[in-house]
């Protein structure tokens, strides 16, 4: 199974180049973050080939009109379902892959709000505690940890540390961006997966 994971900063404006995108991309599944979709735009305009699995921004739940927002683009020859295991104010969405005989993959993509409270942190990892422990999981996401890079021992990155302690996961990312900032993350719980950096 190969995956694409890109944090966009907005397709609105850019969907044709999306819809390209979708159509020439052959990886099984394309994860997005901040996508910055609303209602207002329709899956089937920038994708018909795909499975897709959208949890736009509710500005209802977080007082904001704009930004975030996830995807999951899966392939239709892949055997997929969405889970529901984060509560609504997360915004990150879950699959559940087959990729064997009663062998699943579940893939998740985050997005965890700049500024956002140790609480919501705490929220989305009990959640994969006690809902995915035991099983492989692919987690991707801007986790928004600027201080996980250099050292940092504030309580967030802590607890993302205690996190993957306690479940065995992996944290197999070292992209940075522009400022040597790495907030975009990929946790893995699969052994037999290798993450290739493009």
């Amino acid at each position: 199974m190969f995956i694409t994971y890109q944090n966009c900063r907005g397709v609105k404006t850019k969907l044709h180049e999306l819809k390209c995108n979708m159509l020439n991309n052959d990886n099984d599944i394309i994860a997005l973050t901040e996508t910055w979709l609303n209602d207002s735009v329709f899956t089937s305009e920038f994708c018909a080939n795909r499975v897709v699995f959208r949890k736009d921004r509710d500005p209802k739940l977080t007082g904001k009109k704009q930004g975030g927002g996830v995807l999951l683009a899966v392939s239709k020859d892949l055997d997929v379902q969405e889970c529901k295991v984060f509560d609504d104010e997360i915004e990150a969405l879950c699959a559940r892959v087959c990729v064997g005989i009663n062998r699943y993959i579940y893939v998740i993509v985050v997005y965890i709000v700049p500024g956002s409270s140790l609480d919501v942190y705490v929220s989305f990892y009990d959640s994969v505690e006690t809902k995915l422990l035991d099983c492989d999981c692919i987690i991707m996401g801007d986790f928004n940890l600027p201080d996980l890079v250099h050292g940092g021992t504030n309580e967030k990155v802590c607890r993302f540390n205690n996190f993957l302690s306690f479940t065995n996961f992996s944290q197999v990312s070292d992209t940075r961006n522009a400022n040597g900032v790495m907030l975009d993350l990929v946790v893995i719980s699969v052994r037999d997966c290798s993450v290739v950096m493009d």
